[in-house]
């Protein structure tokens, strides 16, 4: 009897002293990127996670799933909106169609240096936050990608070269661009590799010379002409609901570490290009400047699609523009 009392004295004394004891609480967080491990925006997402984690100490825990091996860049806001993930990164251009500043970065021209791309995002980051915390969605940082390029499986001198191609496309602004080019846009999802055999060969792309690098573009394309006609971007976004219910400590090592993620995100966007470029140069694509008359088309065409733009956009997107160019 008296082993059992003291057994039963020991258990209680444990489940006392369990009971005092303050829980640790623990945020388990999934994050979904589509972009493959290699390219400069996972990178940087995976140390803005690692310094977030450090930061915030004890009881944070989030896991990347990269390469939309959790969500395509098309199912992104939805996981985001259901919780199937709690952090995921956007292509903003991709959701044009819940708002037109989400597509203004990825217009011809509106941005023609990654200097006039930072003056745009600054002008337009109010609207986007907003916009997204409609979705339930919390921004945390905006990355930038290098400005794109067009790759062709032939060389490129004037639009009408372009006339009948299948163009790979990733967003509703790059369809919209092939089909004033004469193109017929070949929808892709940015975490889709070379195109497949099976299927019409998609000759012609406008994409950054990253991307390029992440779907071997060499195996569809023998010539890369790079453009600065366009700094389209990223959000990095968690969902509204799960950010807060985060402890404040955990809430504020995550916004440090994403302040320093966007700043390394513009670094990247102007030092990436290079060394992509040389990657897809070693594979046998030959780079080479536009020729004025296509530089003088992309211009007429970019003028085109802002007006199609600012008929969307209204009185806030003639304001954002007033702010972008003043006078």
């Amino acid at each position: 009897m008296a082993a059992t009392r003291r057994g039963i004295v020991t258990a209680g004394t444990a489940i006392w002293l369990g009971a005092a004891l303050p829980a640790r609480a623990q945020a388990r967080w999934q994050a979904a990127t589509p972009w493959v491990d290699g390219n400069s925006q996972t990178r940087n997402l995976r140390q803005f996670i690692d310094e977030a984690r450090l930061a915030g100490g004890e009881g944070l825990d989030i896991r990347l799933h990269a390469a939309g091996a959790l969500l395509t860049s098309g199912e992104m806001l939805q996981g985001l909106q259901t919780g199937q993930v709690q952090l995921g990164e956007l292509l903003l251009a991709v959701e044009a169609a819940l708002d037109p500043m989400l597509e203004l970065d990825s217009l011809p021209f509106v941005a023609r240096s990654l200097e006039e791309a930072r003056r745009l995002a600054a002008v337009t980051r109010p609207l986007i936050e907003q916009r997204l915390r409609r979705e339930g969605l919390t921004l945390l940082y905006m990355a930038p990608w290098p400005p794109p390029g067009l790759f062709s499986g032939f060389a490129v001198n004037a639009l009408e070269d372009l006339r009948g191609t299948r163009m790979r496309t990733m967003t509703p602004t790059a369809a919209r661009l092939a089909n004033l080019a004469g193109a017929l846009s070949a929808s892709v999802e940015p975490e889709e590799g070379p195109p497949s055999s099976a299927g019409p060969l998609a000759t012609t792309m406008f994409a950054s010379a990253s991307i390029g690098v992440d779907v071997r573009a060499w195996s569809f394309a023998r010539f890369y002409m790079p453009l600065d006609i366009a700094f389209p971007k990223d959000a990095v976004c968690a969902q509204s609901r799960a950010w807060e219910a985060l402890p404040a400590q955990h809430r504020a090592a995550m916004l440090q570490a994403a302040a320093a993620a966007e700043e390394r995100a513009w670094a990247l966007a102007s030092s990436e290009r290079p060394a992509a470029q040389a990657v897809l140069a070693s594979h046998g694509i030959t780079l080479h400047a536009p020729s004025p008359r296509l530089l003088a088309e992309l211009e007429q065409l970019g003028q085109t699609m802002l007006a199609e733009w600012r008929a969307r956009a209204g009185e806030a997107g003639a304001r954002v523009l007033g702010e972008l160019r003043p006078g």
